[in-house]
């Protein structure tokens, strides 16, 4: 069944869409300071990226009822890709705590080791659980047919899009020993870290969206006669 966007959707296709024409062009119209600013690992995208998955967690609990073991797994996902952004797996041990080696380095403190090992894997199953719970609601609970679960998938391909340009540059180098200009690779970093950053946005329509109509985020019964939302 179609889904009809609604003028809100329109709206923030709107907003979207002129923030991706920005991405576009901002490595020809900003200087190189003014670029760095804004697109540099600790710079405004990045940080509002991070803000954004922050308040994404807060507004599933602010927004979500019932709230359940759904809402919960999205919410430490959503502050698993903040913990990312603002690379807080190296700020709080001696090493990384998502590479294996910090848990076999005897040289790292057990009690480190411990705390930082169980938040990890409470983290991946809050992860692996929203996963499965949005595999769930889009094949088998008649998800596709709601506007939340459109814009949890784009939230989705966003995240993927990101990650493959930011891998680009390197991979081509590698591969086929090809060496992007440094223009092409602002272009590059403006939309991955542009990407990175409109993720969570959509993720918060998503969210909002959810405490409307049907929602990946709360098991909520699906009566005949329901207009799809």
């Amino acid at each position: 069944m179609a889904i009809r966007l609604s003028p809100g959707d329109r709206i923030f296709l709107a907003i979207l869409a002129v923030l991706l024409g920005f991405l576009v062009i901002a490595p020809i119209v900003l200087s190189a300071d003014a670029f760095q600013r804004m697109f540099a690992e600790d710079g405004f995208f990045e940080t509002l990226s991070f803000y954004g998955w922050i308040a994404g967690a807060v507004l599933i609990f602010v927004r979500v009822r019932p709230l359940g073991f759904r809402a919960v797994s999205f919410a430490l996902l959503s502050l698993a890709l903040a913990a990312r952004e603002a690379d807080w797996h190296k700020k709080f041990t001696t090493q990384g705590a998502l590479k294996i080696n910090f848990y076999l380095d005897s040289s790292a403190p057990l009690m480190e080791r411990l705390i930082a090992g169980l938040i990890v894997l409470i983290l991946i199953a809050g992860m692996v659980y929203a996963f499965y719970a949005a595999i769930r609601f889009l094949f088998f609970e008649g998800g596709w047919s709601s506007r939340s679960a459109l814009w949890l998938f784009a939230t989705g391909v966003l995240l993927v899009a990101s990650k493959c340009l930011d891998r680009l540059p390197a991979e081509l180098n590698n591969l086929f020993d090809i060496t992007l200009s440094q223009g092409w690779v602002d272009h590059l970093q403006a939309l991955e870290e542009g990407l990175e950053t409109v993720a969570p946005l959509v993720f918060l329509w998503s969210i909002w969206l959810s405490g409307i109509g049907r929602s990946y985020l709360a098991r909520k019964p699906f009566e005949r006669g329901e207009s799809i939302s």
